[in-house]
């Protein structure tokens, strides 16, 4: 078995690490830091989460609910189906797609063929990725191709 390895995620945010096991990324921020823990980090959290295929952390009760659930739902739309078919496929590849390492790509093997999430966290088009957004492409039923970060 391959040892755990803890490393800092790029671009680098407070309360996040990336615990890494053989080549799979299994955890992107610690449970006490919930996706919605720092509201100035939630897109870059969302599109962390789709871009290493790690399930979104949420704490949410009665009161939160209301308030998280339009953005709960919408991260889901496009996660939920992506982590039922990528869940036991293996990370084959991630690439730095852009100089200041904000448009990065990750591909993962299906038995249908490979399937690549390319994610920009910059505020401007890079490598034809929509700034703030995931983009899907390869061998996959998904109900959308590209998914952009709510503010």
């Amino acid at each position: 078995m391959s040892p755990v390895v803890v490393t800092r995620p790029y671009p680098p945010h407070p309360g996040q690490c990336q615990a890494i096991l053989g080549d799979e990324i299994i955890a992107t921020h610690h449970w006490e830091f919930d996706s919605f823990k720092f509201s100035d980090l939630k897109q870059t959290r969302e599109l962390m989460e789709l871009l290493y295929m790690v399930p979104p952390m949420y704490h949410v009760n009665w009161k939160t609910w209301p308030l998280r659930r339009e953005a709960i739902l919408k991260h889901l739309a496009l996660g939920g189906p992506l982590h039922r078919q990528l869940a036991t496929a293996p990370l084959i590849r991630f690439t730095w797609l852009s100089k200041d390492r904000l448009v990065q790509r990750s591909t993962f093997q299906t038995p249908q063929g490979e399937v690549s999430i390319t994610v920009n966290f910059g505020d401007a088009l890079q490598a034809d990725c929509p700034p703030q957004s995931a983009m899907v492409t390869g061998s996959i039923s998904a109900p959308e191709r590209c998914y952009r970060a709510a503010n």
